[in-house]
């Protein structure tokens, strides 16, 4: 996002910028709303805006002291897609006296995971419920993301980041309840995507120890 810092006078404008990698050009994403440290709020309507053009609206605000810390908080919520989120939410700029300054706020987009847990039960399949899958960061036994399967064995979890993962039924209930889980893992890849990519087919089928042997 560009924002406009002018001597006391604090303005932001409505377009975000998107950074997608690859060298590609950032394209501007609007930015409904914003507030700063007094408490004030603005509301903006969204319109569309042409990556190349640098023309936009300026919210403003007036009277505010140089030499003063202002902080600025952005809203995941009022972004157009809800697989956009602000890296950081919260700003902290310093206000000069008669000078211009440029703030670039970046944006990351996040993708989806979606998949099932089921049952076998000897006769068919069905899903199950309350049963914990684990994400991890492929290559890192860093977990990212704990999701819990709903009553008909579905999981989707959205927010993560461009990149590869690893997906795991938590080991440590497999072994309270007496399961285990086909396949052991599953590995997908989030990839970039303007508009947020979904990675499905994350399916696991859980069956009894004794059946396995």
């Amino acid at each position: 996002m560009r924002g406009c810092f002018h001597g006391s006078t604090l303005s932001a404008t409505q377009h975000s910028v998107a950074r997608l990698g690859h060298g590609t050009a950032s394209p501007l994403l609007s930015v409904i709303g914003l507030s700063y440290s007094s408490g004030q709020f603005w509301h903006l309507k969204s319109t569309p805006t042409h990556p190349t053009k640098s023309r936009c609206i300026l919210p403003t605000l007036y009277d505010l002291n140089a030499f003063v810390n202002y902080n600025v908080e952005f809203y995941d919520n009022d972004l157009e897609n809800i697989a956009w989120r602000f890296k950081h939410k919260i700003y902290q700029v310093l206000i000069d006296p008669n000078q211009f300054k440029r703030v670039d706020i970046a944006i990351i987009i996040v993708g989806e995971a979606i998949g099932m847990v089921y049952l076998d039960n000897d006769i068919s399949l069905k899903g199950i419920g309350r049963i914990l899958v684990k994400i991890y960061i492929k290559n890192n036994n860093k977990v990212v993301a704990e999701i819990l399967s709903e009553s008909d064995g579905y999981i989707d979890y959205l927010g993560l980041e461009p990149g590869e993962y690893i997906a795991k039924v938590d080991t440590v209930q497999l072994n309270n309840l007496g399961y285990t889980a086909d396949p052991p893992q599953r590995n997908f890849t989030i990839k970039t995507s303007r508009e947020g990519d979904i990675a499905g087919g994350i399916d696991f089928v859980l069956q009894t120890e004794a059946k396995q042997q």
